[in-house]
């Protein structure tokens, strides 16, 4: 009671100050939440972004082996080629362990060739469509993947 008899009204009620507290609660669980979603969707893309290069290196290389391979036996000594780099499993080209910088765990990386047509690609065929794959786990286990298409010829 103050001088006169009448109730003090300054400060704050139990209930105002549990009231405050529950708001700011919830206002940061869910700024916690939209923060958590934005980290994990940003780890995605840093991963797909990684799986591209893995794809464009193992690309290069395809490339580079396309151009050191006699012509008289195309497709085939490049289809072979691509067939035993699949069986090592593109060893040159993992990008799991080390630092956390660039890591794809679970990393496969996989190169199909085919004609135009979508069949295995074989001798006559001018055109063959490289296929690489690279696939991974992300941080929850779950699978994701990426490739990268490309046209080659015999010239």
């Amino acid at each position: 009671m103050g001088v006169n008899g009448l109730r003090d009204t300054r400060g704050l009620t139990l209930m105002e100050v549990t009231f405050a507290l529950a708001i700011f609660a919830v206002v940061t669980a869910v700024t916690a939440q939209a923060l958590t979603s934005f980290y994990v969707a940003l780890d995605i893309q840093e991963q797909r972004i990684e799986a591209v290069r893995v794809c464009m290196d193992v690309m290069g290389a395809v490339r580079e082996e396309r151009e050191a391979l006699d012509a008289e036996e195309w497709p085939g000594n490049l289809v072979a080629w691509v067939e035993a780099q699949n069986d090592e499993g593109w060893p040159q080209h993992q990008r799991e362990g080390g630092s956390g910088l660039g890591e794809l765990p679970a990393q496969a990386i996989t190169v199909e060739c085919t004609s135009l047509e979508g069949q295995p690609a074989g001798q006559g065929d001018v055109v063959v469509m490289v296929r690489v794959y690279c696939t991974w786990e992300d941080r929850a286990g779950h699978a994701l993947e990426s490739q990268v298409v490309t046209a080659l010829a015999n010239e």
